[in-house]
């Protein structure tokens, strides 16, 4: 079954991502506090890293003027809670 998130991010700081359930309902799954000022931009995308795997990343741009990359793993998000 494949897994579709949804991310956040706002004057709070935190980045939340959220899985896409059935009948329109989310789930928080995780909230990564990485950034000291808004965020203001966020975005998935996906790579193949070593052995032609698959990679999810998750960019994040701050009013602070930073931005973090971060591997994102599934399994790892998943039972983070």
């Amino acid at each position: 079954m494949n897994k579709f998130w949804l991310a956040s991010g706002s004057w709070d700081r935190l980045t939340q991502i959220f899985e896409v359930k059935e009948n329109n309902k989310y789930e928080n799954i995780s909230i990564i506090e990485d950034h000291s000022s808004t965020i203001t931009s966020l975005r998935f995308t996906e790579e193949k890293g070593h052995n032609s795997q698959k990679r999810i990343k998750m960019i994040t741009c701050g009013a602070d003027k930073t931005i973090i990359q971060r591997v994102i793993d599934p399994e790892f998000i998943i039972n983070s809670k």
